[in-house]
């Protein structure tokens, strides 16, 4: 084995050589490097190299890379850059502060709200500082996250008015660090002290013991699967996701007998296309997943694809509820329309909003 150091590595590079062959096979390659240390151009340095990155997959702006030859010229002139403070990067250049924060440690987070108008007092209830791990607004994962918070607020006061007000103990406006019955981030080990993931956490927890019914509602939400990618995301194996899934979806709702879990999968792309050879287990969809995740106890899940679905739904057999929106084509773009629909409130037309409201019944 060869010790990697910057001399070995240098070498490497300059001198590398083309593979030929008549035939590829592309695959998708995630590889997670610890940097050792950062390095800032000035605008007109960074400008530059801007201009040659390329990205093979339309829509994926965190997913591109630099031509090989560029990076060679970057080591040949290192010494340069030795230092690495000594040229600092304008952050109110476009795609400047994006960059950085995909080396750093920083974690990007954004706050959101829900308030609504109480029918019992007639003032209006407000939850504040929800944390949403996104760094734009307009992304999916923020729409996803944050609007759903907005649905489950509005399903509560629908069905427990009186006792939802109460919760706030005569306040019109607490943190989400306060609030009894909807919660933001609940770690594993809160639900379940013996899980073997104990600092996973689900999304949104409704604790309706809070309000006089015994039972605890977890909420996945996803909009990647084991394609997640961000600021503040962990690298993992699909082996990982799997039994993280297994055991936050699947078994801690089977040994607790209040908890039931649901999973709200909205992908922006077609089920064939994004159950490829990166799938888990080789599985060719979401159904096949949830089996490998449920090990093939189809009594006690259940997905939810149509107003039907929901009707099945039973509170004794069924812990986990799995409700998965894809495109049916790139055209039509269902997941699309399930975003658009969850931001502007129409809950009317999505499932997950009569999946809500039969849970908390």
């Amino acid at each position: 084995m060869v010790q990697l150091n910057f001399k070995t590595f240098k070498e490497l590079v300059n001198n590398s050589e083309k593979i030929k062959c008549n035939t590829c096979i592309e695959r998708p390659l995630r590889f997670d490097f610890k940097p050792i240390r950062y390095f800032f151009f000035d605008y007109r340095t960074w400008k530059k190299m801007q201009k040659q990155r390329y990205c093979k997959t339309s829509g994926r702006r965190n997913i591109d890379a630099l031509p090989a030859k560029l990076l060679s010229e970057f080591i040949d002139f290192y010494d340069e850059y030795s230092d690495g403070t000594q040229l600092v990067a304008p952050i109110n250049h476009s795609g400047v502060l994006e960059a950085f924060l995909n080396v750093s440690d920083i974690k990007f987070e954004l706050k959101h709200y829900i308030e609504y108008r109480c029918p019992v007092c007639g003032l209006t209830h407000k939850i504040i500082k929800i944390p949403i791990k996104a760094m734009f607004k307009d992304s999916e994962v923020f729409v996803h996250e944050a609007y759903f918070a907005n649905l489950l607020y509005e399903a509560l006061w629908k069905n427990y008015p009186i006792q939802f007000c109460n919760s706030f103990e005569g306040k019109t406006q607490i943190d989400i660090s306060e609030s009894k019955v909807l919660k933001r981030e609940v770690k594993v080990k809160d639900i379940d002290q013996k899980s073997r993931f104990p600092l996973n956490s689900y999304d949104y927890v409704v604790d309706l013991s809070k309000i006089g019914k015994n039972r605890l509602l977890v909420f996945d939400l996803t909009t990647g699967l084991w394609k997640k990618s961000g600021f503040h995301e962990i690298g993992r194996t699909t082996e990982e996701y799997i039994e993280a899934w297994k055991e936050l979806l699947f078994n801690v709702p089977i040994r607790i007998s209040n908890v039931y879990a649901v999973w709200y999968i909205v992908i922006n792309s077609t089920e064939e296309k994004f159950f490829d050879e990166t799938a888990p287990n080789g599985v060719r969809n979401l159904d096949s997943l949830v089996d490998v995740i449920t090990s093939n106890d189809r009594d006690s899940r259940l997905i939810v694809k149509s107003e039907t679905d929901v009707n099945h739904w039973n509170s004794e057999s069924h812990k986990l509820v799995v409700v998965p929106v894809f495109n049916s084509t790139p055209l039509k773009g269902e997941a699309r329309w399930e975003l658009k629909r969850l931001k502007s409130r129409e809950y009317n037309k999505i499932l997950i909003w009569t999946v809500v409201n039969r849970l908390l019944a």
